[in-house]
């Protein structure tokens, strides 16, 4: 049962493709040791929050706004919240339930590792398939957040 859950799950991400979250996970993963499900889950909640928020310029070309909308309102109801602060809050109570670390500095990092991993976060088929425009800035600024 879990091989055909990890098969199915590799699937879905084969279709879906997998966004920014994935792209920040690898740098964490390969130069400071975080286990790749819990690097991308460390920026989900501060992620989720950017891209609901997207607008205008800071949205692929090509995704449709009404869509995005629907999305996260599709979220919403899977998680059964009413809105981002329920989303975000909902995802950081998972990973104090399962005593998931949730500070950079917890795994040994330093703020001067942060630009490294900014640097190395953009990821073809994953960073550009986010669905709103995240420049490193934007990425320094979410990690400060958990650092």
């Amino acid at each position: 049962a879990f091989q055909l859950g990890a098969h199915f799950s590799g699937k879905a991400i084969n279709i879906s493709k997998t966004t920014i979250s994935h792209a920040i996970s690898y740098p964490l993963t390969s130069h400071f040791g975080i286990p790749h499900g819990i690097a991308v889950f460390l920026t989900l909640p501060g992620i989720a929050e950017l891209n609901y928020h997207i607008a205008g310029p800071t949205m692929q070309p090509g995704l449709d706004p009404e869509q995005h909308r629907e999305n996260f309102l599709t979220l919403f109801k899977l998680f059964e919240v009413t809105d981002i602060a329920g989303l975000t809050g909902k995802l950081r109570s998972i990973s104090n339930k399962l005593n998931i670390k949730t500070r950079l500095r917890e795994y040994g990092l330093t703020r001067q590792d942060l630009p490294v991993i900014a640097e190395n976060s953009f990821t073809k088929g994953r960073s550009d398939n986010n669905p709103g425009i995240i420049d490193k800035d934007a990425i320094l600024k979410l990690l400060g957040g958990i650092f």
